[in-house]
């Protein structure tokens, strides 16, 4: 029958395992149910093979010492860490950088307030009028901005805090540089024009749509990356 292999379906490591039969020096024989091979302890020799130094259990998930204590590199009984130290990113309110933090958030927004201030008292001189105020006054708004985001470096970063801190910086940043740059391409184009502009290519409409479409934009790229 074996010549014939006739018995071949019942050649399987199962009947070997798990026989519950105790030697005289050992324990029992347990067989890997897939595999078939045989599960027994690990044991750790030194280079010259002369002294075993550890062993495991039978299922390799424990590991014991014989006359040895752990020792990592430099002889050291403390296990390395795994990686490079994480260091805090967090900046305390009571720390010095923290103190820097808030001495620049609050002299900024106070020279916001002030310039608003000023644009608001001064908004129907003619001086003013004819600089386009309501450009200024989006300098002021995205300067603002910017300055607000500096107080969310403060304290423990959450997942919400790091995406205001990005939108902040970024709309705020992205409308005072806007505005700044049409307000002076304006000044520009009347200066440097030798003929008469008419008022619809002066116009803030004009002006404003443009500011409006890169700020989308940015808007955009924020909604993307976020």
């Amino acid at each position: 029958m074996l010549a014939t292999r006739k018995l071949q379906r019942y050649l399987k490591p199962v009947l070997f395992s798990n026989t519950h039969y105790h030697g005289a020096y050992q324990d029992p024989i347990i067989l890997d149910p897939i595999t078939g091979d045989l599960i027994i302890p690990y044991s750790f020799l030194d280079f010259l093979n002369s002294e075993d130094i550890a062993f495991t259990d039978s299922n390799a998930t424990q590991i014991f010492f014989t006359n040895y204590a752990f020792k990592f590199n430099g002889g050291s009984t403390i296990p390395p860490p795994d990686g490079p130290p994480i260091l805090s990113a967090a900046i305390e309110i009571d720390s010095y950088e923290g103190f820097l933090l808030i001495l620049l958030i609050v002299s900024g927004l106070a020279l916001s307030v002030i310039c608003a201030t000023l644009l608001v008292m001064f908004r129907l001189n003619k001086i003013f009028v004819k600089s386009a105020p309501i450009f200024s006054g989006l300098i002021i708004v995205g300067s603002f901005l910017a300055y607000a985001s500096i107080g969310l470096l403060l304290g423990k970063p959450t997942a919400i805090i790091c995406h205001l801190r990005l939108w902040f910086q970024v709309i705020g940043f992205s409308i005072a540089i806007t505005a700044f740059l049409v307000k002076n391409y304006r000044i520009h184009m009347i200066f440097s024009s030798r003929t008469i502009i008419p008022k619809s290519k002066l116009s803030n409409e004009r002006f404003g749509g443009f500011l409006v479409n890169f700020i989308l934009i940015e808007i955009l790229l924020l909604i993307a990356c976020t």
